[in-house]
C-alpha cells in the first residue's frame, strides 16, 4: 500500500530529524512504538511552540496514549509542529 510506505518513510525522516537535532532518545519516544509520555512532554514544554499549542498537543497524546490508533496521528501532528517551529 503506498500511502502507508509513505506515513512510514515520513515518521522515519521525522525520527531521522530528531535524531539529528542532537537526542535520538527525543526521537524514539515519538514513535508509537516506543512512546515515552514524560519525554514527550518534555519535548513539547522545551519547544518553542504557543502556550496555546503546547497544552493542544499535551491533551492529544495523553489522551491517545494508550490506543495506537489514536497515538499515530497525535505523534505526526507533535512531529510536524516540533519540526516546524
Amino acid at each position: 500500500d503506498e500511502a502507508a510506505t509513505d506515513a512510514g518513510d515520513a515518521t522515519e525522516q521525522a525520527v531521522d530529524d530528531a535524531a539529528n537535532a542532537g537526542d535520538p532518545m527525543a526521537a524514539e519516544a515519538l514513535t508509537v512504538e516506543n512512546f515515552d509520555l514524560q519525554k514527550a512532554v518534555e519535548m513539547i514544554e522545551n519547544s518553542d511552540l504557543s502556550t496555546i499549542r503546547k497544552a493542544a498537543l499535551e491533551q492529544a497524546i495523553t489522551a491517545a496514549q494508550d490506543s495506537p490508533e489514536l497515538l499515530r496521528p497525535a505523534l505526526e501532528n507533535l512531529r510536524e509542529a516540533l519540526s516546524a517551529q
